[in-house]
């Protein structure tokens, strides 16, 4: 990868590297699939834009041949799209779907590997996704400078390449969503807790060790997270007497559960019952 900060694998090496300093048993916390759904109406509007694009490609074009193949090259593109986020949405969710729970460092390991596969082949996927669309609007701008701009529709070229760009736009940021679906977890292991985000080519990695730890919360907030049985996990953090910060875990299934599994890993539990007596 050109960039240093951006690894599809981040989350495999760091488990790696655990391996390696004897860390046995460990979790890790990624976004429930129900993310996916919260953003599908990106998916819709994507799709609604290449409609659009191509409806106004096929009024445009004097030459139909041309207007059939853009318009091929959308659906084709699109299509390839589609099947590519369905299969990598699949594969997610076997993968993640089930509640988070604690499980030895070498079958995550091997689960994380899998999964790389699964999410590099989809990122490759995207990439040629965005090789047509581009290719498509340089054309159509082409084609307005030397042929259209004179004439009396050129207008409705203007709509068109202004439709075709957001719909790239658009396909950008649902790829940056899908990205925080894989790229934003936490790795809980005994005595702290990993945060890692992924921020398009910039990352930021926290570790809090477990006696900074105040708190871990978690509750539903609306109807839905009650519904799907999602939200957010919350951790207090206390730097030192004057500092209290927050870090959340966005989006994690089975929330309550997934609480008390954290405090019992990171021992919180054994210590809360120790200065109780």
């Amino acid at each position: 990868m050109f960039f240093r900060s951006f690894d599809v694998s981040a989350d495999t090496k760091l488990v790696e590297n655990l391996e390696k300093d004897w860390v046995e048993r460990i979790m890790i916390l990624k976004r429930s699939w129900i993310f996916w759904i919260m953003i599908s109406w990106m998916f819709l509007l994507i799709f609604i834009l290449m409609i659009s694009n191509s409806y106004l490609i096929y009024l445009n074009f004097e030459n139909k041949m041309e207007a059939i193949i853009l318009i091929g090259l959308l659906s084709f593109s699109i299509l390839y799209w589609i099947l590519s986020i369905l299969s990598y949405f699949k594969k997610f969710r076997r993968i993640y779907g089930e509640r988070y729970t604690v499980i030895d460092t070498k079958t995550l390991k091997q689960e994380l590997i899998e999964w790389d596969i699964a999410f590099t082949k989809f990122f490759n996927q995207t990439f040629f996704n965005y090789f047509i669309l581009i290719w498509v609007a340089i054309y159509i701008v082409y084609d307005l400078v030397f042929g259209q701009w004179f004439s009396n529709v050129w207008a409705y070229w203007v709509a068109n390449i202004i439709l075709l760009f957001l719909q790239i736009f658009m396909s950008s940021k649902f790829k940056k969503r899908m990205y925080d679906l894989e790229m934003d977890f936490g790795l809980i292991v005994p005595g702290k807790i990993i945060f890692y985000n992924q921020s398009w080519i910039l990352r930021n990695i926290v570790t809090i060790n477990s006696d900074k730890i105040k708190t871990i919360t978690s509750n539903f907030a609306n109807f839905l997270g009650s519904v799907f049985n999602y939200w957010d996990i919350v951790v207090l953090t206390e730097w030192d007497a004057a500092n209290i910060w927050e870090m959340r875990l966005y989006f994690i299934s089975h929330p309550t559960e997934t609480v008390h599994e954290i405090n019992e890993l990171l021992g919180k539990e054994e210590q809360e019952k120790r200065e109780s007596k």
